[in-house]
């Protein structure tokens, strides 16, 4: 197979893949192949919520395509970016500190936000990204608009014509288009909070707060969480096996012009996963050189042993590594004078 009908046929299979995904209201979240359908989502403990979803990477390799699947699963907390905003009034900052909180200021023009909350701290480290709960997309939010709301916000659209199919360019508020186009109703005091920005291509993007969630979880939150979770995951092998069957069963299926191009390059599809042979073995454990302790291999990956003396291998080649124990030195103090 040549490299470039190779490439062209690795594009191909990855946009069939993809389409077939979207036709099942799985989207695409991020730059990785990873979709998932915000529309199944589960109200899980926590004050979470879990989307199901399928990472699907279209590779090329020697013996030509494979394609990887496998059923996994996001988290993100019910909590809009209204409520953080909400929250941080209640305690008395005002919409300077807010702003500051959630989208400090930096050089590169960036805004930044890690939510490494306890209780209701807040700590500014990262970049604010958000995901939105009508089209499941991520945006990086530099500024908060407080003189604007979804009320009086407005900007030309081109509206359709649902009988003649004629576009019509309009002017249209945040919170009509919410409704026009994703059949979202905003009431009340949602009409009156303030909008997140961001730029793109020169031009200011504004969203709404309380359909905004931040798209990442602080660090190690699930780590004593995630036993609890695991109900809400897929983790017994036969239905996972069976989620992702029932997956690559819908690729091509519904275009014929998929089928064609697959029949026209030889390509087929097949049902069942690849599988390995092989043996799940021990870690091994390793006696420290003139001595009689003994440690586990965990402490080696660890990294609190380490190697004597830095050892060139050849591929597929094995070694007995002489290892030590790491010394911490105590930290030199100077003397006063």
């Amino acid at each position: 197979m040549a490299k470039r009908n190779a490439d062209m046929i690795q594009t191909f299979v990855q946009a069939i893949v993809k389409r077939s995904l979207q036709e099942r209201d799985y989207k695409q979240i991020g730059r990785l192949p990873k979709f998932f359908n915000s529309k199944e989502k589960i109200l899980a403990d926590f004050n979470l919520q879990v989307w199901p979803g399928f990472s699907c990477e279209v590779q090329l390799v020697s013996d030509g395509l494979f394609l990887n699947v496998d059923a996994i699963t996001k988290f993100l907390r019910r909590e809009t970016i209204l409520d953080m905003i909400d929250e941080l009034y209640e305690q008395g900052f005002s919409k300077e500190q807010v702003s500051q909180k959630l989208t400090p200021d930096f050089e590169d023009d960036k805004s930044s936000f890690d939510d490494t909350r306890s209780e209701n701290s807040f700590a500014e480290k990262s970049r604010l990204v958000v995901i939105t709960s009508y089209n499941s997309r991520e945006y990086q939010i530099e500024g908060i608009e407080w003189q604007k709301n979804p009320k009086v916000y407005q900007f030309l659209y081109n509206k359709k014509d649902p009988i003649t199919g004629n576009t019509s360019l309009i002017m249209i508020s945040l919170a009509e288009y919410m409704e026009e186009r994703y059949k979202i109703v905003l009431k009340g005091n949602e009409l009156k909070q303030p909008l997140l920005y961001l730029q793109h291509e020169g031009q200011k993007i504004y969203l709404v707060p309380s359909l905004c969630h931040v798209s990442k979880l602080p660090p190690n939150f699930l780590k004593d969480k995630m036993r609890a979770l695991r109900k809400f995951t897929i983790t017994d092998v036969n239905t996972r096996f069976k989620e992702i069957n029932n997956l690559v069963s819908t690729f091509g299926a519904s275009s014929v012009d998929a089928d064609d191009c697959f029949e026209k390059w030889g390509i087929k599809l097949s049902q069942e996963c690849a599988l390995v042979n092989g043996n799940q073995l021990f870690h091994p454990t390793i006696e420290i050189p003139g001595t009689k302790e003994e440690v586990q291999f965990e402490e080696f990956q660890r990294n609190r042993l380490f190697t004597r003396e830095p050892m060139d291998l050849t591929h597929h080649s094995w070694a007995i590594i002489q290892i030590v124990k790491r010394k911490i030195s105590e930290p030199t103090r100077d003397k006063s004078f």
